[in-house]
């Protein structure tokens, strides 16, 4: 029977929905950063080309899509100052250009930029809460 990768589960079956560090392994890290990348594209896709520019499609949204790396890449990059194992390294010498790139095209994506510039230009009526983020991005 295949081993199932907990890093690709959408919540975790644990307390509070802790990370399973123990069911974790080394070369869990890299299949599931490549997954939650191509589900945080495609998400990002849906947004640039949805439509809806009001802040929930756009800026909640985007604030979600790539929950997934976050979490993921943030473990990862926690674990290499613990880890002094050089597979660990050498792993990280492939997932760390992947999330970098990844990183970089979200904020470089015109259409994107686009969208969130269409929400910040009709901010006029948005609530408070939602005033106050849009200032501080």
């Amino acid at each position: 029977m295949k081993r199932k990768n907990p890093l690709m589960n959408h919540s975790f079956s644990t307390n509070h929905n802790a990370i399973p560090f123990l069911d974790i392994q080394e070369e869990d890290y890299i299949p599931a950063i490549k997954k939650a990348i191509l589900e945080a594209q495609k998400s990002i896709d849906q947004i640039t080309l949805s439509q809806n520019t009001d802040f929930n499609s756009v800026i909640e949204a985007l604030e979600f899509s790539f929950e997934k790396v976050e979490m993921i890449s943030g473990l990862f990059s926690n674990l290499i100052g613990a880890e002094s194992d050089d597979s660990f390294k050498e792993r990280a010498c492939e997932f760390l250009p992947m999330v970098s790139v990844f990183l970089s095209k979200v904020y470089t994506n015109s259409d994107l930029f686009n969208k969130i510039k269409q929400v910040y230009e009709q901010s006029q009526g948005i609530q408070d809460k939602e005033d106050r983020i849009m200032e501080k991005e």
